[in-house]
């Protein structure tokens, strides 16, 4: 863990409670003497604290330093998914996490499981452990959109990932932004409601996390 997230660093003082202290303390048995480092995940500073006192079930912190130190991507990515198993979006978070992605925007196509409902909440816990365990110094923005309509009214400039199309480079070459569809792919509408395709170059049918995950990290060298 390169960090520990607490919503209230850069205070002067703060309590470590919860799961956050049981892992601290318990799980991970960290020396009392040693110095934490935190960040809340949104000013890009790393914050020093030690310890003042501790309890069975809490511990009292204070701030012993600060330094400004951003580690996130350097380029703005965005990339559209039609939600598929909710298990399977949540263990591909980590991921688009880790490859630097800026938004995940999640809706329902035509071809979804539209009973599988996302959790916004448990989908920002699984990002915050992904960013203390990979150093990123924020986490991707994510939000869910009822169907393809609100996409298209939020996002008019945008391009499917097809079987067709022209040759994909990566996400940050695209003038619009990128769609990946659900297992079963497109419907006929969706495909005519999105005029602008592009393939990858694999000759073989991709799983949806396979598709988004691939389409993300290509050209992550030249772009991160």
């Amino acid at each position: 863990m390169q960090f520990l997230f607490h919503k209230d660093a850069k205070n002067q003082e703060i309590t470590l409670e919860g799961e956050a202290f049981s892992h601290i303390y318990h799980s991970r048995r960290t020396d009392k003497t040693k110095p934490l480092k935190l960040r809340n995940l949104k000013d890009d500073m790393l914050y020093t604290y030690h310890l003042i006192s501790i309890g069975r079930k809490s511990a009292t912190l204070s701030l012993q330093d600060s330094i400004f130190l951003p580690k996130k991507p350097l380029s703005f990515s965005h990339i559209i998914w039609a939600i598929t198993d909710v298990k399977t979006i949540e263990k591909t978070l980590p991921f688009l996490n880790e490859l630097g992605l800026g938004k995940l925007s999640l809706f329902y196509a035509a071809l979804s499981q539209h009973n599988q409902n996302p959790n916004i909440q448990r989908c920002e816990k699984i990002l915050i452990a992904s960013s203390q365990q990979c150093g990123r110094s924020n986490v991707l923005e994510i939000e869910i959109l009822s169907n393809l309509s609100e996409v298209l009214h939020l996002y008019p400039n945008i391009a499917r990932l097809d079987f067709e199309g022209e040759a994909f480079e990566s996400v940050s070459s695209l003038d619009s932004v990128l769609v990946i569809g659900p297992e079963g792919g497109f419907s006929k509408e969706e495909r005519t409601l999105i005029q602008t395709a592009y393939t990858l170059p694999i000759p073989f049918i991709l799983k949806s996390q396979t598709a988004i995950i691939t389409a993300l990290a290509m050209g992550i060298n030249r772009n991160q």
